[in-house]
């Protein structure tokens, strides 16, 4: 207990009101013991009836009222005594990946990308004890893996990156700033970067300005000249990859000091106020009769105070329920909307968007899963929102790599017919001078040539998408082919198929907007 203090010791000075209001309930409940008996009995009587009562039941209260005071009051203030030492504390480490094709070349044996991808393994074996997540950066940006604290999978992700999945070489920080602002969690308080590049070319201004905006260190790990100037660009520290070795402890110290750097101490402290709520509930549950209301209110109050002392947005069900379990919930009772608004999951999300007919956002968390089911749930998105094209080229990726998928082929080749018809019938409407392309129409989503009916549509419905822990997947080499059979025949494809597909939308964006 040697580190016992306060986190918000500001709550503290409610001792004073507190005991001011007791010490005056205590004295008139003495006041009105000693009056006891005048004018109903003699005072010589009086008294002997007086020293029997000191066990009056009456006063009880007062100092239950108290102590459930107290304890609330010490909740209130945040009691910490020790740090957190469990995996996955702490705000995550966002280790952006260069995957540019400068860093296939071998001048750093075996190459750039190898001592890179050996260096990360080797910072994640010696443990980190916070989330890792995994961005692939060059021409174009985009999350590999979320912020895990699975080491494993980020290991077994790491694996799948390199620079052929990539859809446009180059190095645009623009673009990364782009990718971090608009990926919802990815980016929050405490959050630390590592940049591990050869060097980039563009983008600096956009990326520190949202470093300085959020309060990010960053790190660099850099094999050239050019990746030591980005690091200078960047501010922070930078530290030379190219004589570096796994075991080497430079990097997982320089990673260390970030997160100390950022959070003042380099440890989280476990916030104990539960150990003084859970008796005072005990106390107030006691207490729940007529008669002593005056005294167990004032803590109830204080009591729901603390539940949610530093909450941005509090409500009941949330004391009960998780947000995904509030989703379920939602689904189920057919508020699709706002059921997509509460789930933290991916996939439900998605489904929750599918069934809303928001089909823009079944696709965006459907792009999220890696499993075939995501895939072909993201073609199926994109066909009932009328985008054939990009719903057919999105079956086509899937059969490359599955090419048995269940309706897989079925639904590639209807959507790959109703493209063809469509482009016969503009074919055959244009004339020697044919208008100029409205770039902003849309398909019409209920014309019945642009989307099937009865049965056909039917075969458009999102599949149940099957998930496998990090522990299954490690345990044994048998569950870790069944899982890569899951995801895909060739990851990598999947991952290519993916990031084409981001691309793909953002340009679409972009050229809407």
């Amino acid at each position: 207990m040697a580190d016992f203090h306060f986190l918000n010791p500001q709550w503290l000075w409610l001792f004073l009101p507190t005991i001011a209001v007791l010490a005056y309930l205590r004295m008139r409940a003495h006041r009105q013991h000693n009056r006891a008996g005048q004018g109903v009995i003699a005072e010589h009587l009086a008294v002997h009836f007086r020293a029997e009562s000191k066990t009056d039941r009456n006063v009880r209260p007062i100092y239950s009222a108290g102590l459930i005071s107290t304890l609330m009051i010490l909740a209130l203030s945040h009691p910490v005594w020790r740090q957190a030492t469990s995996e996955g504390q702490g705000a995550p480490l966002l280790i952006l990946m260069d995957a540019s094709q400068s860093m296939l070349k071998n001048d750093i044996a075996p190459s750039r990308d190898a001592r890179a991808h050996l260096l990360v393994n080797g910072l994640l074996a010696r443990g980190l004890n916070r989330p890792v997540g995994l961005v692939a950066v060059a021409g174009s940006s985009h999350v590999l893996l979320p912020p895990a604290i699975d080491t494993g999978i980020v290991k077994l992700y790491l694996s799948y990156l390199d620079p052929g999945v990539m859809p446009v070489d180059g190095g645009d920080l623009a673009y990364l700033t782009r990718v971090l602002k608009d990926t919802p969690g990815l980016i929050v308080k405490g959050t630390d970067i590592l940049l591990v590049t050869d060097g980039m070319s563009s983008g600096f201004d956009e990326l520190r300005e949202l470093l300085a905006a959020q309060d990010i260190p960053i790190a660099t790990l850099t094999f050239t000249a050019l990746g030591e100037q980005t690091g200078k660009k960047l501010g922070g520290p930078t530290i030379s990859g190219d004589s570096l070795t796994p075991d080497n402890p430079r990097l997982y110290t320089l990673v260390t000091q970030l997160k100390a750097a950022g959070d003042g101490s380099g440890e989280d402290w476990v916030d104990e106020y539960r150990w003084f709520v859970i008796p005072a509930i005990l106390l107030l549950l006691l207490w729940f009769r007529r008669g002593v209301t005056l005294y167990w209110a004032p803590s109830a109050i204080a009591l729901f105070l603390m539940v949610t002392p530093n909450a941005s947005r509090a409500d009941v069900v949330d004391w009960f329920f998780t947000p995904d379990q509030q989703g379920m919930l939602l689904l189920k009772m057919g508020k699709y909307k706002a059921a997509a608004s509460h789930f933290d999951d991916p996939g439900w999300k998605a489904v929750s968007c599918y069934y809303a007919e928001d089909w823009d956002c079944a696709q965006k968390h459907f792009a999220q899963l890696a499993t075939e089911a995501g895939i072909y749930n993201m073609a199926t998105a994109a066909a009932q929102g009328g985008e054939y094209k990009l719903s057919r080229d999105i079956y086509s990726e899937l059969l490359k790599i599955s090419p048995d998928y269940p309706h897989a082929r079925a639904n590639y080749e209807q959507v790959a017919r109703i493209v063809k018809d469509i482009n016969a019938m503009s074919k055959s409407q244009t004339d020697e001078q044919p208008p100029e392309p409205d770039k902003n129409a849309k398909l019409e989503k209920g014309n019945p040539q642009n989307i099937a009916d009865g049965a056909e549509k039917q075969t458009f419905g999102p599949r149940k998408i099957k998930q496998l822990t990090a522990a299954e997947v490690l345990k044994s080499k048998a569950m870790t082919d069944r899982w890569l059979r899951d995801i895909s025949r060739d990851p990598k494809s999947f991952i290519r198929a993916k990031f084409q597909y981001e691309y793909t939308r953002n340009l679409e964006t972009d050229s809407g907007s």
